[in-house]
């Protein structure tokens, strides 16, 4: 225990001297916009004993939980995970049982948390109260650094109660504030109380709220004292006191705007109150025990002395019998609750809200929210024993309760406004967070995924149309969608295998089925087939020719194409006949289907894509759109295609490179498919092929590389087989 004398002045004012005075101003000038109805949420659950939550500087992603037993537990905000090993675990006197005032009881993390990784611990060992300081681990920033703990302050309790709690930096000057019970026992007396109590007394920490300076502790020398704090200088009271007359200030919050001093002071016998502070204004006494709320009750000051500043709210033990000081609205997804505080009881499981005054001395506005609108949903529990408020980075206020709860205040509306379910209003959630909105669409990707307004056919939630944007995924042919992810565009080929003829049969990107010994070509039935504004014309095998290939006769979704031969040609620059791609979709195919079977199949709508596609226009500028309803397939078997196989005979032998020598050096036959020949799969047909075939087959040197052994079936005539199996996976 450091006497007053040995304490050094510290000269930290800079920021807070310049800003106290308008400070004060705002604190009474921050007026409250209206109201809403409101709701809550639960978002952890299973934590027993959770006393409090509070979050690190700038962290959005964390809730750190309290719990009175000695754990500090991760809630993640953005899915409502909490972690499975404690963020700290403190060895702790008590605080496992109900009306167990010892424990863990408060946390705060230093506000230069960023670069120095300090937070800070108020809790009960032996008989004394203790705060110290820990550091996050190195390497983990979910767990802590336990070996690190530094003490910064010890305070002898006399008895077991009335332990405070509140551990908290203020917004304003940087300085932590520590929130000291009376001591315990009835009506502040007994061994270990001051003659006229403990909180009229200025030579003891206990039933005060402490200020120091922890910028510069060190073992030996852990704590400042702030150079104005109120009574520096008087030799009746210890520096580090800021307010006196406090019985047990529990809990306490500041106004992350103002820097105003909310406090919830626990009551004896009849009353429990509510203590405001404008910010900067120490030196103020709260009465206890010379008054209990606003009435008289013992010695020790003169019972409303101009001196002492009464509660700005107070209720009797008709209404609750233990207050639990709450904390200040200041997020953004409830706006018209601006400034309003939240606090609660106890015993009875009442919530109440209200506004301060502009002369900062009465609670106005004052509302019950619960029992009420404050109820959680059916299935989420109930709120009961509030042991704590806490508030997020976002400046949203939850609930702790100790049957090991964590509640979440939100709009009534929040299913309209939080598509992912973390309870975080979606617009606010995409302004803090970077990344979360890369096509600047107000909407949260994670949510535009998950309802289907964008497609992410890559999984790695982003939308397609932000990683086409990066590069991360290609559009070759310009239509909008990822070449990569499923939505494919048929390219007419001629005879030759070169754009333009009668054929198309050749997909643009890759088929996400494994490899197997099956493609299908899909025959539709003309009379399940509508094509809006086009003429088809009646060549049978040709009104509706589609084609997927690498089908592994497995149940799944394969993607496929139609191409229509167009009479007359509606624009020029088609020639007639020519066979025009016109719709790609996904079709779910039946797992039971085989060679020779025919089963139904219906579009499959695509995530982010339409169902159908026009891939030009008239030249009036009029677009063609497609539309399928259902159709069937029917499974036929075709020859498969192996890379290597130059002779096209199915397999892949010494015949190959002994075929692809003879074309090269002996004017052999042409190879059906250069890209079978091409074993090294360099783009290029030339003697490492041979070379490397000979290796894959004798020496055991790399097998050919995909397409190998197989890349599916070409079950049709026409010449297009390289192209088709060239885009392989």
């Amino acid at each position: 225990m450091f006497n007053r004398s040995t304490r050094r002045a510290s000269t930290r004012l800079g920021f807070y001297s310049a800003l106290v005075v308008l400070v004060g101003v705002m604190s009474t000038s921050v007026a409250h916009a209206g109201s809403i109805d409101l709701d809550t949420r639960r978002v952890a659950t299973g934590l027993s004993r959770a006393v409090y939550c509070c979050h690190a500087p700038d962290d959005f992603s964390r809730l750190f939980i309290v719990r009175q037993s000695g754990q500090v537990r991760i809630l993640n905000l953005d899915d409502l995970t909490v972690n499975s090993t404690p963020f700290h675990t403190q060895s702790v006197t008590g605080g496992t049982s109900g009306g167990d005032e010892r424990g863990l009881l408060g946390m705060a993390f230093d506000p230069d948390y960023d670069t120095n990784g300090y937070f800070y611990l108020y809790y009960y060992s032996g008989s004394n109260t203790l705060v110290r300081r820990y550091t996050v681990s190195a390497t983990n920033p979910d767990v802590s650094n336990p070996s690190s703990g530094l003490t910064i302050m010890s305070i002898s309790q006399p008895q077991a109660n009335h332990n405070g709690g509140q551990i908290e930096f203020s917004p304003i000057d940087g300085y932590l504030y520590i929130g000291v019970g009376d001591g315990g026992n009835f009506d502040d007396t007994g061994p270990g109380h001051a003659a006229g109590g403990n909180g009229q007394s200025g030579a003891t920490r206990l039933g005060k709220i402490l200020r120091i300076d922890v910028s510069n502790s060190v073992a030996g020398d852990p704590f400042d004292i702030p150079a104005d704090n109120p009574f520096v200088g008087d030799p009746t009271h210890l520096d580090e006191i800021w307010a006196k007359g406090m019985r047990n200030p529990y809990r306490f919050g500041f106004d992350r705007l103002t820097g105003d001093l909310w406090i919830g002071d626990v009551g004896q016998n009849a009353e429990e109150e509510i203590d405001f502070e404008p910010a900067g204004m120490g030196g103020r006494n709260y009465g206890w025990r010379c008054m209990e709320g606003d009435n008289c009750y013992l010695s020790g000051c003169v019972c409303g002395s101009p001196s002492l500043t009464l509660p700005v709210h107070v209720y009797s033990h008709g209404v609750g019998c233990s207050v639990t000081g709450g904390r200040i609205y200041r997020g953004d997804s409830m706006p018209s609750m601006q400034g309003t505080y939240f606090f609660a009881d106890y015993c009875s499981n009442r919530i109440w809200s209200g506004e301060i005054n502009g002369a900062g001395t009465d609670l106005v506005a004052f509302t019950q929210r619960l029992p009420g609108e404050l109820a959680p949903p059916p299935g989420q529990g109930s709120i009961a024993s509030i042991s704590g408020f806490g508030e997020d980075a976002y400046g949203d206020v939850y609930i702790c309760d100790l049957g090991g709860e964590v509640f979440k205040i939100v709009p009534d509306d929040i299913a309209s406004q939080d598509c992912n379910d973390n309870y975080i209003v979606d617009a606010i959630e995409v302004g803090f967070i970077a990344g979360t909105d890369c096509n600047m669409n107000g909407i949260d990707d994670t949510c535009e995924i998950l309802t289907g307004v964008a497609a992410d056919c890559n999984s790695n939630g982003i939308p397609d149309d932000c990683d086409l944007v990066s590069g991360v995924l290609t559009d070759a042919n310009g239509d909008g969608f990822a070449d990569e992810c499923g939505y494919y565009v048929l390219q007419a080929l001629d005879g030759a295998g070169a754009p333009g003829g009668s054929v198309a049969h050749t997909t643009v990107g890759s088929l996400p089925d494994d490899l197997g010994a099956y493609s299908i070509a899909l025959e539709f039935d003309p009379s399940v087939l509508s094509v809006t504004s086009l003429t088809l014309d009646g060549l049978p095998g040709e009104d509706a020719d589609f084609f997927a290939p690498n089908f592994d006769n497995v149940a799944g979704t394969v993607t496929a194409g139609v191409a229509f031969d167009i009479v007359p040609p509606i624009d020029s620059s088609i020639p007639g006949g020519l066979s025009v791609p016109l719709l790609i979709t996904n079709f779910d195919v039946n797992a039971s289907a085989s060679i020779g079977d025919t089963t139904s199949v219906c579009p499959v709508p695509i995530a982010g894509a339409p169902a159908v596609t026009s891939v030009f226009s008239s030249p009036g500028g009029t677009s063609t759109t497609p539309e399928l309803v259902c159709g069937s397939i029917e499974m036929i078997a075709g020859a498969l295609f192996v890379r290597g196989d130059a002779n096209d005979d199915g397999g892949f032998d010494i015949a190959d490179p002994v075929y692809v020598l003879s074309f090269l050096f002996s004017s052999g036959p042409d190879l059906n498919c250069e890209d079978s020949g091409d074993t090294n799969d360099d783009g290029a047909l030339d003697i490492a092929d041979p070379v490397f075939s000979l290796s894959a087959l004798f020496t055991m040197g790399a097998s050919p590389s995909s397409p190998f052994p197989g890349c599916g079936i070409d079950p049709t005539d026409d010449t297009a087989t390289c192209d088709v199996f060239n885009n392989c996976p």
